[in-house]
């Protein structure tokens, strides 16, 4: 039952259901809630004492609030909010945590630009739904914690693009935990991040890892794991970016065991693979049997 229903239905509601973020505003600043698309109805107490909107479109008037006093504000949501989502604009800037996700179930979620989200405290985690885009999650957000992210279950996503792009503070969240079955898109996730902890690659089918690691230069795990039979674009994955001559050598070797996308464009960065061993004869049948154009640093 979504959580609207049990709200109007005379449900008891917990405390542990509210979706709220931490604002920090002047009293010339006017939040607006970054809505967008279908699905809405709920309610929004806004922390200052003025009374709780109901809101059940993304351009519902009542989704903005402008503040009296400067301070810190707890807004919470408690209902159905489906997409909330920043895209480097609106009120980006004003929002500095989230506290708790609640019971709200997401479909399209991302910070986008909001630079002052630094250190999100939640001891929760978002429930994400069926078909749910994380694109642009976390996208030049200046991060150096999420608290809890580890436990994340983003088994329903489809999408990780950008998702913590250009967080080049971003080293502690470990999501070698993560179920990426359903994802498809990895285009840029740790794109100028210094993120470098294994990830969960037995569950990873992408058909895009594009920039993945690009300008990461600490980034250095095995790989090997991945089902790339599907890949189709791994254009700059490693651009000025590499992985040590042991990960190199595991990664060719098990993909080129694979039933592999034709003419695939793969850059290696400067990674380096041991002249003379199987990872020599994979990276040669890539590139001659299924026409693979690579890019990297060469044999030793």
């Amino acid at each position: 039952m979504v959580l609207a229903q049990r709200l109007f239905s005379g449900i008891k509601i917990l405390e542990t259901d509210y979706f709220i973020t931490e604002w920090t505003v002047l009293s010339t600043d006017t939040v607006v809630l970054p809505l967008s698309g279908t699905g809405y109805n709920f309610t929004v107490d806004w922390g200052d004492g003025s009374p709780i909107n109901t809101i059940t479109t993304y351009n519902d008037p009542n989704a903005s609030h402008s503040y009296s006093s400067d301070g810190i504000y707890q807004i919470k949501i408690l209902g159905d909010c489906p997409s909330f989502t920043f895209e480097n604009i609106g009120s980006k800037l004003l929002i500095t945590d989230v506290k708790q996700w609640g019971a709200n179930e997401f479909i399209s979620l991302n910070f986008w630009g909001c630079t002052n989200l630094n250190n999100l405290t939640p001891t929760d985690t978002p429930i994400l739904s069926v078909g749910c885009s994380l694109e642009s999650l976390f996208n030049t957000c200046g991060l150096s914690n999420i608290n809890n992210i580890e436990n994340w279950d983003i088994s329903n996503v489809t999408t990780l693009r950008y998702s913590f792009n250009a967080n080049i503070g971003f080293t502690i969240g470990d999501l070698s935990n993560w179920n990426f079955s359903n994802c498809l898109n990895f285009y840029g996730m740790f794109r100028f991040t210094s993120y470098n902890n294994p990830l969960n690659t037995a569950t990873m089918k992408p058909t895009t890892m594009a920039e993945m690691f690009r300008n990461n230069s600490v980034f250095d795990q095995d790989l090997s794991g991945i089902d790339v039979s599907n890949l189709t674009n791994a254009t700059f994955m490693f651009f000025s970016a590499s992985l040590s001559t042991v990960n190199y050598n595991a990664l060719l070797v098990a993909w080129n065991s694979q039933i592999l996308q034709s003419g695939v464009v793969f850059h290696g960065g400067n990674s380096k693979y041991t002249l003379g061993s199987p990872a020599e004869t994979a990276h040669a049948n890539m590139i001659a049997s299924d026409l693979w154009e690579i890019t990297d640093g060469g044999g030793i």
